[in-house]
């Protein structure tokens, strides 16, 4: 939990439940250790705690019962090992469904996974096993099925060769190392930077997309006769690839400015799919109209491109312009963002289900914002001082700003990018283009007073929208949260759940790691000034995920004392040993006989 959700009590740590949104908690609490220790002690202590009022709760942590119990599991050595089990097992990985092949239980609420592993039945039947076959049972975490079960060492072989676990590994595979194809792309940067660009420049060369623009105005202008073709997305803000989709805006009904209803929407979206079907220019794809934002793919047959339609508002196209605007600002903005595309789909983690193009390219811009080469999207409102919404959502932005003079290089800024997406505080930060900072998460979960934040305060207070007849939607904050610059009730990854992220945060930091070794021109100096851009490091990542920062030795004993994974520490330590030149190897050979027998001891 993280520290700013404390208060004291009574001079103790206690949690802050308000902070923790017991609006959205179900109101059912029950106290586990005090069933745990009824259950130990043959007792039978009141624990109700009345549909989780919360005097009743704080009363009950103060209670005589519930303390006794509290002195009590620290000296019952089986209690304290399912707890520290639980902790281990649970704090880095959250999965969707929990199983316990040892009782052939399943449910898809972690509590109630961990309620179960504390039962007294689950318990007694570990009990039944011989002393050889308890040993063979232990905790599994698939990541790419988001499962994890507690069963007989065998049951993970068993999973692997699961038909369902193979589907879903080719969906999503859980990383070791980095992919062959992602190796190669990072061995040559220069090479395979000036390949990626000169594919780009080619593809923004072709007229196809000319072409395909004026045959679907022609093909539905009888139908929509002040219909007006407005293409967006990376193949008009310079970013595209060969394999990039063309994104189109189709105003039909004066609708630039977003007054349009959603079923108006979905109703002319129908039209234009009927128009298109008698059309041997077109292969319909598929409608997707029960969405956020409703839309047609299309494919068209003479330029071989592949298409979306949507016909809400104009707010791509500007999102378009702002983009392309960074990206014409600062040439090596552009050289970025293609290399970090690239980068996603060799490491398997381009998509609407992972990091889509939009969504690498403001993380891109971000990071720039960071370094002071780009100002946030706010300050350019505020220079042009000339509001302009769509939908609510402004969108009235200078085009002319200066851009920060900075001396880093490509190489520079390329290491620059993993590394600081490596150590970002995901768990406590939102990406913010609009303020060109991190902004807190609990922003979003209480009473909203900043400025730049207006339209959003504006839009939520909404019960139904005039125009779209919609009620409002709030920021639904994830794993990793990126919030739309225009659109501030949008999170743009908002498919990154928790083990996305932590697959992405590896891919960074082994590609940190690779590009140190193999880049030249990278200075301490650049490194120190990356890290400082940084909001919140990394504090109390798994020792397995853990990049460590430049610490001192007495840093590196607290992060020792406090790790429950100790043994781990020492092969990553080693492997970064060049990089923090003050980890002598005397301190780590002292240290290694410290960790074995703290760890045996656990």
């Amino acid at each position: 939990m993280p520290r700013k959700n404390y208060h004291y009590l009574d001079g103790k740590f206690k949690y802050k439940i308000k902070e923790l949104g017991r609006n959205f908690i179900i109101e059912d609490y029950r106290c586990l250790l005090c069933e745990q220790g009824n259950f130990m002690d043959n007792t039978n202590h009141q624990i109700e705690l009345d549909g989780g009022n919360y005097e009743t709760i704080i009363r009950h942590i103060s209670s005589e019962a519930h303390q006794y119990f509290k002195e009590k599991l620290e000296s019952v050595e089986e209690v304290q090992k399912i707890v520290s089990v639980i902790h281990d097992a649970f704090r880095s990985e959250k999965g969707e469904n929990y199983r316990c092949n040892l009782c052939n239980y399943e449910n898809t609420l972690e509590v109630e996974f961990i309620r179960h592993l504390t039962d007294t039945a689950h318990i007694n039947q570990f009990t039944t096993l011989s002393e050889n076959d308890r040993k063979k049972y232990n905790h599994y975490f698939c990541y790419a099925c988001l499962l994890r079960w507690y069963g007989h060492k065998e049951s993970y072989i068993q999973h692997n060769n699961n038909t369902s676990h193979k589907t879903a590994i080719s969906y999503y595979p859980y990383i070791e190392h980095l992919p062959k194809d992602c190796l190669d792309l990072l061995k040559y940067v220069k090479q395979n930077k000036n390949v990626i660009v000169t594919d780009s420049n080619l593809t923004l060369k072709n007229n196809n997309l000319h072409r395909l623009l004026r045959h679907l105005k022609r093909d539905l202008l009888s139908t929509f006769p002040n219909i007006k073709v407005y293409p967006f997305g990376s193949r008009i803000s310079g970013l595209a690839l060969p394999n990039s989709d063309v994104d189109i805006f189709l105003d039909c009904d004066y609708t630039y400015g977003g007054r349009i209803s959603y079923s108006r929407a979905q109703e002319i979206l129908e039209l234009i799919e009927k128009n298109l079907q008698a059309k041997k220019t077109w292969i319909i794809k598929e409608a997707v109209l029960n969405c956020r934002t409703p839309v047609i793919k299309l494919l068209h047959i003479l330029s071989k491109l592949n298409c979306d339609i949507v016909v809400t508002n104009g707010l791509g196209v500007q999102k378009t312009k702002m983009i392309r605007c960074f990206v014409e600002a600062f040439p090596m903005c552009r050289k970025l963002i293609l290399y970090v595309k690239r980068w996603l789909q060799t490491s398997n983690q381009a998509g609407r289900n992972f990091i889509t193009s939009y969504a690498a390219a403001w993380l891109v811009i971000y990071y720039l914002q960071r370094l002071e080469i780009f100002p946030s999207v706010s300050h350019l409102i505020e220079l042009k001082n000339k509001s302009w919404r769509i939908n609510g959502w402004e969108v009235g932005v200078t085009y002319d700003f200066p851009v920060g003079q900075t001396n880093l290089s490509f190489n520079e800024l390329l290491f620059g990018f993993f590394k600081y997406y490596s150590d970002f505080d995901y768990g406590y930060y939102v990406i913010c283009p609009l303020l060109g900072r991190g902004l807190e998460k609990s922003t979003f979960w209480s009473h909203i007073n900043m400025k730049e934040l207006t339209p959003y305060v504006d839009y939520i207070k909404r019960r139904i929208d005039r125009h779209t007849q919609q009620a409002p939607k709030r920021f639904c904050t994830t794993a990793l949260s990126l919030q739309d610059p225009f659109d501030l009730s949008h999170n743009i990854t908002g498919a990154m759940d928790s083990s996305k992220l932590k697959y992405f945060r590896k891919a960074c930091i082994y590609t940190t790691r690779f590009l140190k070794k193999t880049l030249t021109g990278i200075s301490s100096k650049t490194i120190e000034k990356l890290i400082k851009i940084g909001e919140g490091h990394l504090r109390a990542f798994p020792c397995e995920l853990m990049d460590f920062p430049e610490m001192t030795e007495n840093d590196l004993k607290v992060l020792f004392t406090c790790s429950h994974q100790l043994s781990q520490a020492i092969p990553y330590l080693a492997e970064i040993i060049d990089d923090n030149e003050i980890i002598n190897a005397n301190f780590l050979k002292e240290n290694k006989s410290m960790l074995s027998s703290k760890s045996d001891s656990d």
